[in-house]
């Protein structure tokens, strides 16, 4: 999935986080208001009747709020003004939905809820089209306003997409109204009403799976209120059968899905979930599961999602054709509890009903579990828990800006996720099924023609004994377990320099450290306590700084107020910019490879100068990497280059047998 794909769907799933407080409201307002006025007879102008209508409004208001937040969520993603697209689109909208009869009278178009959505979307991508392109730019040139620039360039492509689409909105009136009918004659044209019970059910259950619209709504869109009063058979409505026997807590089936995970899910948080999610599931609201598990797009939860209901369905139509139904006289609907709506189908006097409920949930947590137990290996973490503990960074608290990487799932296709997490498990097992090394690699003072420090190089013995480099960083990184190689390099240093002791040497050695690792306040004490003794550098990427916040800076003000040095590494390797040199907390500058790797052109020599002599004016040591060949050691001297390192001196060694290499006479003489 690339990165606009992603960037799409993210947006989207916000926008319906964003609704779900509203539809738990309106749910239980719903909820309060039929049992006041089933079991209270409460006088219609009391609070609890306003209440009812109040809730009951909300169909109305649903796509409204839809498009609110569909906008904010697109133009906020997309850098983009949602002010402008956000009326633009409640305009349009209006104009479609709503008509003024020749009487006076108004009309509103009913289930619109595809339209709130698809409209803001459009309008969104189609205002990012119009204001990039340069003909509908009336200021093209810089202003103190930037507000007042972007009002006026807007003015243009506001009124191409205000123009186009009114122009449209005839046609897509009719599509609309066509789209509509079509499904709804596609339901009842069906000659067996089971036939046409189970076809709705499942349709409302694929909208409810890709777009989140609540599930009763989706349903109840495609289902009349005829449909829904017909008996499927003798004193039972097909209402009080779907709500109270075949979607037990809430479209999915879940209430069942719910009890597995408390009973079966090894993940700590898919328990807290479903707690929360229990007692809005009695009253078959299930947002809070769906969402947060989450259930939308989750392919691992799709087959039981739709089957588990099926199976319902069948089983209690078996039972049915068996056990007769008195005289209901309780009014059954979605909200009737679990449990209570089947003893009131009893008339208070059978258990059987409510017995049949315990069953199909009992059969849905069986069908359910295997796919948890699939979902639970998937999404599971407790790999990263045994990779935490073995490398010392068992209880390390992650700072809060980066561990919201790791929440950024919930936004992501639930595909994405398993696919992350299944990366992220191998390079975890790949780690823990081999060793992890501690090398360093020399450099060398090229004018004494002495030793100057090491840096610290991670490196992977594989079950074969075959070395080679980490190239698992990218995936560590990217899941945020970046800190638990920083930590065990941090005390195998601390556990090396004993050995330097013992050599006579004490020398400076150079520790690369993640930006989560530098923001960490808990890592930095770590630092300071085991290496406060010892000359250490500390190598940060350059692009680091271009996106440094308040914790950064007062991590490494706290380092170098302790002593260590601060190194710049990899500068000019893509991310380079003059304007940090002049205040970056640093010591030193490393200057990456590739532009060494460019002396062969005249070009290239002169930018690899300019930028040396750039360092040194600004007081920072610059140190080359990547040196292979004496015709860069040559050119290094000539730009008066002090330290340098690379494969022409040393690869990465292991630590014993620095020793070796320390005492070799002649450093600069070629590969040792």
């Amino acid at each position: 999935m690339n990165y606009s794909e992603s960037l799409f769907l993210i947006s989207l799933r916000q926008a319906f986080f964003e609704i779900v407080p509203f539809s738990i409201i309106s749910s239980f307002g719903i909820l309060l208001g039929i049992l006041t006025s089933d079991y209270n007879n409460v006088n219609p102008n009391s609070v609890f009747s306003t209440l009812l209508y109040i809730t009951n409004s909300f169909a109305y208001i649903f796509p409204f709020l839809l498009i609110i937040t569909i906008s904010n969520r697109f133009g906020k993603n997309y850098n983009i003004n949602y002010v402008y697209t956000t009326i633009l689109t409640l305009i349009l909208y209006i104009s479609i939905v709503i008509s003024f009869n020749t009487d006076g009278s108004i009309s509103y178009i009913d289930n619109n809820i595809f339209l709130s959505i698809a409209l803001p979307i459009i309008i969104h991508y189609y205002f990012i089209y119009l204001t990039k392109l340069k003909i509908f730019q009336i200021i093209t040139y810089d202003i103190a306003n930037e507000q007042l620039k972007n009002s006026i360039n807007s003015i243009l492509p506001i009124a191409i997409i205000y123009t186009t689409l009114i122009v449209l909105i005839p046609y897509i009136n009719t599509s609309l109204v066509f789209l509509y009918d079509f499904f709804t004659y596609l339901f009842s044209t069906q000659e067996s009403h089971e036939i046409q019970a189970i076809a709705q059910m499942l349709f409302s259950h694929m909208i409810w799976w890709v777009s989140g619209i609540q599930g009763i709504d989706s349903y109840e869109t495609f289902a009349s209120f005829n449909f829904l009063n017909k008996e499927i058979f003798e004193n039972l409505t097909t209402e009080a059968f779907i709500y109270g026997f075949v979607l037990l807590g809430g479209v999915g089936a879940t209430l069942s899905l719910i009890i597995a995970i408390i009973l079966y899910s090894k993940n700590e948080g898919q328990r807290k979930i479903a707690w929360y999610a229990l007692p809005f599931s009695i009253f078959n609201i299930n947002e809070i599961l769906f969402f947060g598990l989450p259930i939308i797009l989750n392919l691992s939860l799709l087959i039981p999602f739709l089957v588990v209901p099926i199976i319902n369905f069948a089983s209690a139509y078996l039972f049915f054709q068996y056990v007769p139904v008195g005289d209901v006289v309780s009014h059954i609907d979605w909200s009737t509890p679990i449990l209570v709506s089947g003893y009131l189908i009893g008339n208070s006097e059978s258990y059987l009903f409510v017995l049949l409920q315990v069953f199909n949930v009992i059969l849905g947590i069986i069908l359910y579990r295997p796919f948890l137990k699939r979902y639970d290996e998937e999404t599971s973490n407790m790999k990263a828990l045994v990779f935490e503990e073995k490398f010392g960074a068992k209880g390390i608290k992650v700072y809060e800006e980066l561990d919201t990487k790791k929440k950024l799932h919930y936004y992501q296709t639930h595909a994405q996720v398993i696919k992350n997490q299944i990366r992220i498990n191998k390079t975890i097992d790949k780690i823990l099924d081999g060793e992890l090394l501690l090398h360093y690699q020399p450099q060398v003072d090229i004018n004494l023609n002495t030793i100057y420090g090491f840096e610290s190089l991670i490196r992977y013995k594989n079950k074969e004994g075959e070395i080679s480099g980490p190239d698992f960083i990218p995936d560590l990184e990217d899941a945020g377990y970046s800190y638990i190689l920083d930590i065990w390099v941090i005390n195998k240093i601390a556990e090396d320099y004993s050995h330097f002791d013992n050599i006579g040497m004490a020398p400076k050695i150079s520790i690369n450290l993640s930006p989560q690792s530098i923001i960490n306040s808990e890592i930095i004490d770590l630092i300071i306590e085991k290496l406060k003794n010892f000359n250490i550098y500390i190598e940060i990427l350059e692009r680091t700084f271009i996106h440094h916040n308040e914790h950064f800076m007062n991590s490494l003000n706290r380092l170098q107020d302790h002593g260590f040095k601060i190194c710049i590494d990899d500068f000019g390797a893509g991310y380079s910019s003059l304007q940090y040199l002049h205040n970056l907390p640093a010591h030193a500058i490393k200057i990456d490879k590739a532009l060494l790797d460019n002396i062969s052109t005249k070009k290239g020599k002169i930018l690899f100068k300019y930028i040396v002599q750039i360092c040194e004016d600004l007081g920072y040591n610059v140190i080359a990497e990547g040196v292979e060949n004496n015709e860069q050691l040559t050119f290094l001297q000539e730009c008066n280059v002090q330290i340098a390192q690379g494969f022409y001196f040393s690869d990465a060694k292991d630590i014993n047998k620095i020793n070796q290499f320390i005492h070799k006479p002649h450093l600069i003489n070629g590969i040792v």
